[in-house]
């Protein structure tokens, strides 16, 4: 398995972004394959608001994270799910226990996914439903355009890959869960959208980039040889401006695959 390190890292414009995301935004591919009996599995459920969002639709809701500062974050909410501290690669349940086993944003980190997606099949029901959705940064485009975006996403992505993981994951779903032996393998994408017709996401998007592209990704990068402190400052500036500007666009293509375990 490659060496993997979390690109993202913990800061709080990192965890902050990730608690803006909800289940019917990041989950609307599974919702209509859900029946009110199921046991459903969120899989590296971060700060827990979309696993919050599962207990709506199904009777049982676990979530699992490799971090225990932020399993103590979604615990802290007075949430209806069993959530713990647990690896993707050891998952602390029997074999054949859950309906549906989730993940979102997750595969795209990791050094050996065909490894995840096994142990996420592990736990599932003969019959159940593996779903995972994934970002393309090689499709993450921003207007007006400028170099300092351009170079971000490129300095990102051999960053990402650096740390032992694959931030197009998005495109490769559909073959990982072929390769994972999974069948009636479903592949469907999505685009995000970012402007400032709801102004508090658009700026939220880009102030968090800003800020971790000085805090989380950006020094790692440096440290790698992929940029200079000078890259970061430029980087971290186009986001602002970005941000700033209520024309502005972004967007991106996410992956979104459904297998079932035969």
């Amino acid at each position: 398995m490659a060496a993997e390190r979390y690109t993202h890292g913990y800061h709080k414009s990192v965890i902050g972004q990730h608690a803006r995301r909800t289940v019917d935004d990041c989950a609307a591919f599974l919702l209509p394959h859900l029946e009110p009996h199921f046991h459903l599995l969120d899989v590296g459920c971060g700060p827990g608001s979309i696993t919050n969002g599962f207990t709506a639709y199904v009777k049982a809701v676990s979530g699992v994270d490799f971090s225990e500062d932020l399993i103590a974050q979604a615990t802290s909410a007075g949430s209806k799910v069993n959530f713990r501290v647990a690896s993707v690669y050891k998952l602390p349940y029997d074999d054949n226990t859950f309906d549906v086993v989730f993940a979102h944003q997750v595969l795209q980190h990791l050094g050996d996914p065909m490894s995840a997606l096994r142990e996420m099949g592990r736990v599932c029901k003969v019959g159940g439903l593996i779903a995972v959705r994934e970002a393309s940064f090689s499709t993450m485009h921003g207007a007006p355009s400028s170099t300092g975006l351009q170079k971000w996403r490129e300095v990102y992505q051999a960053t990402a890959r650096r740390n032992g993981g694959e931030p197009d994951a998005g495109l490769f779903l559909r073959k990982w869960m072929l390769d994972a032996n999974l069948t009636d393998v479903r592949f469907t994408t999505s685009t995000v959208t970012y402007t400032s017709d709801e102004p508090e996401a658009h700026a939220g998007w880009g102030e968090s980039w800003a800020e971790r592209t000085m805090k989380t990704f950006g020094p790692q990068a440096v440290d790698f040889g992929l940029a200079s402190m000078a890259d970061l400052d430029e980087m971290s500036s186009a986001w602002k401006q970005w941000a700033a500007d209520n024309t502005s666009v972004f967007v991106y293509v996410n992956g979104e695959s459904i297998g079932r375990k035969k």
